[in-house]
């Protein structure tokens, strides 16, 4: 069973998530249009809405492909200028930088969670600055939720007497 948790969602949440659309920038490659911000700290990189990093260090713009650093982690990476960097941090950095000094419970706001819970799902509008108490929550909500799941579908064509 899940527990009724509620995550409460101050004005500072709220204005976390809002990006101006006059703020972005139109990039196309290869005939598809990304909106995209700068990604800080790395020149001639761009993250885009939908959790992408263009390039334009060469002639054409390119999106740049991900990798794992190993086989456990689930996480994607990208090269930025010869350094690996996680890309929902980059993400992120780009679009929620704003808020990462707000504080809550004295404890900083400094992680990057994924509100669905999957770390392959960098889109801006999937991802959240909270604090490391607010993430272990957030996970643990979702794990409640799965193991509810299971046990649903598991029970389905079974009778009670």
């Amino acid at each position: 069973m899940v527990t009724n948790m509620k995550l409460k969602k101050t004005n500072e949440d709220r204005r976390q998530s809002l990006i101006e659309p006059e703020e972005l920038i139109e990039i196309i490659v290869d005939d598809v249009v990304y909106y995209c911000k700068p990604v800080p700290s790395f020149d001639g990189y761009f993250a885009t809405t939908c959790g992408s990093i263009i390039s334009t260090m060469q002639k054409l713009p390119r999106v740049l492909k991900f990798s794992r650093k190993d086989k456990k982690s689930e996480y994607l990476r990208v090269h930025l200028s010869g350094t690996s960097k996680q890309v929902h941090r980059v993400i992120a950095s780009a679009f929620l930088a704003a808020s990462v000094s707000n504080c809550r419970n004295e404890e900083p706001r400094i992680e990057v969670n994924h509100i669905d819970g999957d770390p392959r799902n960098n889109k801006v509008a999937n991802l959240e600055i909270v604090s490391p108490a607010e993430n272990r929550a957030w996970a643990n909500v979702l794990k409640a939720a799965e193991a509810e799941r299971h046990l649903a579908k598991a029970s389905v064509g079974c009778t009670t007497l």
